[in-house]
């Protein structure tokens, strides 16, 4: 077994930090999701079509496509309330 610290690999791990077999360490970012954060519209969003939203996420802002039941004008501050996939979300307005 090597030791933490020491350069080579770490052959011994405690449970909560193995990784299954096939998967990646590190690649899945589903702890790094923008539900619940809040947003500005930056390209109005109309009625069940995409428009975009400036997100604060990962310490940074990101763009993603979103997508509302109502249509939403730019400058709108809005909350994410769910991702439809890793660039596409769904968001509502927050009140003014």
């Amino acid at each position: 077994m090597t030791s933490l610290g020491v350069r080579g690999p770490v052959t011994w791990r405690p449970e909560w930090m193995r990784v299954p077999k096939g998967q990646v360490y590190g690649a899945d970012e589903s702890s790094q999701s923008p539900v619940g954060a809040v947003g500005r519209v930056t390209v109005p969003i109309p009625a069940d079509g995409p428009g975009e939203v400036l997100v604060a996420v990962r310490g940074g802002s990101e763009s993603y496509a979103a997508w509302s039941a109502v249509a939403i004008g730019k400058d709108v501050r809005v909350l994410v309330v769910d991702s439809l996939s890793a660039r596409s979300v769904l968001v509502e307005a927050l009140p003014p």
